[in-house]
């Protein structure tokens, strides 16, 4: 019954009706907060950022170890950090700062679809605040580390820390300052970046980059524009959205096909594409390549909210 529910609800939100679709899915979560593709389809029908990733961190906390969901909320996050430092920063501590599920949330989104997740870490009838509470004596009674063993972890998490710092400043430092440059409007809007070696001597591979719901092309190409030089591949990156931020499969096919064949035609490129794609992004490419095989080399699905089986030949 849970998946006649949850094809019902994927039915609304590929329709356009987003309230009723988010209405069922919800409905859906009470239920079974480990339902997975039903809490990325709820993902889908949020248009901010911001949303997405409070929703996605009370999904993680009613299955703390799913690493797709982990991936899934990373990915946000780095998405809202290129668009806004300081949201990110404010999210980041959210997550860092708070072990149970924030009270606070947007005016926008609902407080009781949030109930089932408190039950879920805590048991039915208890509050996360008393579930918490009785591990304290457990932990009161462990041994206390001594001095040296908290500067050794001090330590090595110091230069964990910096070690990061210094790849993510690699990074930046590495993507040019206006991505905007690289932004072409015809026939379709997409961004390409072509590595400095390039040369017309030889094919290069093609990147295709698909965004997901409510994003553009230079979401992918903010993600993958620093390793187009290290790699050699000419990356491109489509926006296939449209005005309500979402697509249907034959016009996001059109708007890739238009994007690629320009492309092909002022650069030297192999006869297949690389293609990836993120969140409704992922399950565009899957039906691409399975409607056009000829044309891809190889596939990349991230935070999928389905993931569908090769259709028989």
């Amino acid at each position: 019954m849970a998946d006649v529910h949850l094809q019902s609800a994927i039915e609304l939100v590929r329709g356009g009706k987003i309230e009723e679709g988010r209405g069922l899915l919800e409905f859906i979560l009470k239920a079974d907060p480990t339902n997975i593709p039903a809490w990325f389809w709820y993902v889908e029908t949020w248009p901010t950022t911001s949303q997405r990733i409070q929703v996605l961190e009370a999904c993680l906390r009613c299955n703390p170890n799913n690493a797709q969901v982990k991936q899934s909320l990373v990915d946000l996050i780095f998405r809202q950090k290129n668009k806004s430092t300081h949201q990110i920063n404010t999210t980041s501590e959210q997550i860092v700062a708070k072990p149970e599920f924030a009270t606070a949330r947007s005016d926008d989104m609902s407080q009781e679809v949030f109930a089932f997740e408190r039950e879920s870490v805590a048991g039915p009838g208890k509050s996360t605040e008393s579930f918490r509470s009785g591990s304290i004596p457990e932990q009161r009674q462990k041994p206390k580390q001594s001095s040296k063993s908290m500067w050794l972890v001090f330590g090595s998490v110091t230069l964990f820390l910096v070690f990061c710092v210094a790849l993510e400043i690699m990074a930046y430092t590495s993507m040019p300052k206006d991505p905007g440059q690289y932004r072409h409007a015809q026939p379709v809007e997409y961004y390409l970046y072509v590595p400095k070696n390039y040369s017309p001597d030889r094919d290069w591979p093609l990147f295709v980059g698909i965004h997901g719901s409510g994003g553009s092309g230079l979401d992918c190409w903010n993600w993958w524009q620093t390793y187009a030089d290290r790699e050699g591949f000419i990356l491109l990156c489509p926006s296939i959205a449209d005005a309500g931020g979402g697509w249907y499969q034959s016009d996001g096919e059109t708007k890739t096909f238009s994007a690629v064949n320009q492309v092909r035609a002022n650069y030297r490129v192999m006869s297949r594409e690389f293609i990836v794609g993120f969140s409704a992004g992922a399950q565009f490419v899957q039906g691409f390549s399975f409607k056009y095989p000829q044309y891809v080399s190889g596939v990349s699905i991230l935070s999928s909210g389905n993931y569908y089986e090769l259709p028989p030949k």
